[in-house]
């Protein structure tokens, strides 16, 4: 198998492995697809999206196609041209241990309803080990690898819980660097309300309270009304999420085996995803001109 096969073959193992799309979602890829071939600035990405990484997008879009075409449009923007330096700061080989350390963890689904809940525990988050740029990637991929299987999911997007005990200084810096925190904002603002259905922080005490209201203004309107903050009210997420999915320390009735630790397993079971997405990041980077071209390894 060639270098571009295992390439292609692990960009189609991160979309829908259903495989079953309805005349309408047949309409509206084909419609998204005639928009990309005939925009200049997008047809060179053409080959990178197969059918079933946009479904999975048309999905949480609910099948807008105008919609999407824009939100593609303005993330190709801010991605090439704005602020290609966001990009140039992940590195993907160390997505793995990001993982590992169990930054995120992700709710069991008993059944195929309702949106994925995605824990993340900013005590196990060691800012010199993995920067904002690469948590968003992780809890990305962990969204995708959770949601591939089921087409459900992909509508529903997913819920974010950040669990803020044991917030410090270490952290506090990187969330008040204004300017990128405010780039990270511009960039997540085009996708969040479509994906992200909630995001509630829990254990939030003084420090971390005082320390959000230094940054909050940098966020978006749509971020900020998305976003509830208590110290241990945990009705804020029974609002969102059934008791019966929930870990008792969430406010739910499940005691143990709450968590799906299966998610990191399967996906870095793929040899071929860190080198795919350090292909593709390489790639848009030298589209950008932020990178020049070196000899590719890809045949």
């Amino acid at each position: 198998m060639s270098s571009m096969q295992s390439l292609e073959n692990t960009i189609l193992r991160l979309g829908d492995q259903s495989g079953i799309y309805s005349d309408e979602e047949e309409q509206a890829i084909s419609a998204i697809y005639d928009k990309i071939d005939t925009d200049p600035d997008l047809q060179s990405w053409r080959k990178y999206m197969p059918k079933s990484i946009v479904i999975v997008v048309l999905r949480i879009y609910k099948m807008d196609v105008d919609v999407l075409y824009e939100t593609v449009k303005s993330l190709s923007t801010v991605a090439l041209k704005t602020y290609p330096d966001l990009l140039a700061r992940i590195n993907p080989t160390r997505l793995q241990s990001i993982s590992n350390s169990k930054v995120f963890q992700i709710l069991k689904r008993p059944v195929d309803e309702g949106p994925a809940v995605i824990i993340f525990r900013i005590n196990r988050w060691i800012p010199c080990e993995a920067n904002l740029e690469e948590l968003v990637s992780v809890s990305t991929l962990y969204f995708l690898t959770a949601a591939k299987s089921s087409p459900k999911l992909q509508r529903q997007g997913f819920i974010l819980i950040c669990d803020v005990a044991g917030f410090r200084l270490r952290h506090a810096r990187h969330l008040t660097t204004i300017d990128l925190l405010s780039k990270i904002a511009t960039v997540l603002s085009a996708i969040s309300t479509k994906m992200v259905k909630g995001v509630v922080v829990i254990n939030s005490f003084a420090f971390f309270y005082h320390t959000f209201n230094m940054f909050k203004w940098v966020l978006p309107s749509r971020m900020k009304n998305i976003i509830q903050i208590t110290k241990s009210d945990m009705s804020h997420i029974t609002k969102l999420i059934p008791p019966e999915r929930l870990p008792v320390e969430l406010g739910g009735v499940v005691e143990s085996m709450a968590y799906d630790e299966t998610i990191s397993k399967e996906l870095f079971s793929d040899v071929n995803l860190i080198p795919t997405l350090s292909y593709l990041l390489n790639e848009v980077l030298i589209t950008s001109g932020y990178r020049r071209r070196r000899r590719s390894s890809v045949k």
